[in-house]
């Protein structure tokens, strides 16, 4: 965790994974009543939604995301 003047960033690292870049995932219509929805993609979206910047970076199976928020002053 950093803060930087306004900025905080939470970076969370995990080790000997798959590349998977969520910040690349569709988008969920979150119209439709779950029932009609297929499973997955929504904890994705709620973080997409709840952070100004999401940044991925992938290199030899370690996955860094950075989850950015701007803080009011």
């Amino acid at each position: 965790i950093d803060r930087s003047n306004n900025d905080l960033a939470v970076t969370l690292i995990d080790t000997d994974v798959e590349d998977f870049d969520l910040t690349k995932t569709a988008e969920v219509d979150v119209s439709k009543p779950l029932s009609e929805s297929r499973a997955g993609g929504l904890g994705i979206h709620l973080i997409k939604k709840m952070v100004d910047r999401l940044d991925f970076e992938y290199a030899d199976r370690q996955c860094r995301i950075t989850l950015i928020k701007h803080l009011e002053q």
